[in-house]
């Protein structure tokens, strides 16, 4: 089973450096490495014609913008028979590669594996979502006591450390990003992949004709959509706690686009409409009222960091709502 190691990248030449290190240090060598690079001003390409002879690594200029469009070209010049996304800031452990090869093995069901993707304690406020999470852990005054009951006690079901897993108010799980997804005894089904521990038989994503680039902005929920569409084809989706990574999140690269909510909020509602769907009285009074929660959370980072961007995430929600209804009634 050869595996196809695909990395977008944009001007992390250093970040990127670490990576082909813990790839030639891989326990398991039938891969190659496919770089999608956006345009990158900082010796990438050098870099990689540097360990062209220690790993097998093709490198592409990206020809259209957007992360989605790039997976597709990437797909279009993958050799493998899995194609593994991860990301240019990622410490792999040394039998990352070994371990989800063998979770196909074991399950000749699977159409993905997926893994921890631990983040530092130290590197958490570099996504928002991770850092909101570590506020409700620990809330100070009602008002964010309040929050915790919602966010933790409804949307995400009193299970909020989960692995991998989507409620039906279309929260998702962040338990993959703490150290105690590598206690996980034994592999587990999950709903999703993780996006920078993402791996999927490529015969199923040529199959369903590629990822979806209606996926905008930093194309949150892409990935995703691919594994629900996978799974409706009667493929499930393994989570192996040995086949762990860390994800060292910083705010370089494509950090800038996040607070462009707009993009966040089309990707979520078409991502909900087509996949989990508000298909009955309980998932429709959750998902309502979780779009109402991200919204004022919307309006709340405008009033604290004086981003008027976050407001932009009030018309996305709108907007789809409207354009994405008919995807409730598709099959």
């Amino acid at each position: 089973m050869k595996i196809s190691v695909v990395i977008p990248t944009l001007n992390r030449r250093e970040t990127l450096r670490k990576v082909f290190e813990d790839l030639r240090r891989q326990s398991y060598t039938n891969f190659e490495v496919v770089i999608l690079d956006g345009g990158s001003t900082d010796g990438t390409q050098e870099l990689c014609c540097q360990y062209e002879n220690i790993i097998d690594i093709c490198f592409y200029v990206q020809q259209h913008p957007g992360i989605v469009v790039a997976m597709n070209e990437a797909l279009s010049y993958c050799k493998g028979d899995v194609f593994t996304r991860t990301d240019d800031d990622v410490a792999l452990s040394k039998d990352w590669l070994k371990e989800i090869v063998a979770a196909f093995v074991l399950y000749p069901d699977a159409g993905g594996v997926t893994g921890p993707t631990v983040i530092p304690r130290e590197r958490r406020d570099n996504r928002d979502l991770i850092s909101f999470n570590e506020r409700l852990m620990n809330p100070r005054g009602i008002f964010w006591k309040m929050f915790r009951a919602l966010y933790h006690g409804y949307f995400m079901e009193g299970a909020p450390f989960a692995v991998s897993r989507f409620y039906r108010s279309g929260a998702f799980s962040l338990g993959s990003n703490y150290k105690s997804a590598l206690e996980v005894k034994g592999i587990i089904e999950v709903d999703y992949l993780e996006s920078c521990n993402w791996s999927m038989k490529i015969e199923l994503i040529r199959h369903i004709g590629g990822f979806d680039e209606r996926y905008g902005g930093v194309s949150e929920y892409f990935e995703a959509d691919m594994v629900f569409r996978i799974k409706r084809l009667g493929f499930r989706m393994y989570f192996n706690p040995l086949s762990h990574i860390q994800h060292l999140v910083d705010r370089g690269g494509n950090f800038k686009a996040r607070s462009g909510t707009y993009g966040r909020a089309h990707n979520f509602i078409l991502f909900y409409l087509r996949n989990i769907k508000p298909d009955t009285t309980d998932k429709a009074v959750r998902f309502l009222a979780y779009v109402l929660f991200v919204n004022i959370y919307f309006v709340y980072c405008f009033v604290a960091y004086r981003q008027l961007s976050q407001l932009s995430g009030i018309a996305g929600t709108f907007v789809s709502l409207v354009r994405y209804f008919p995807e409730i009634f598709k099959k």
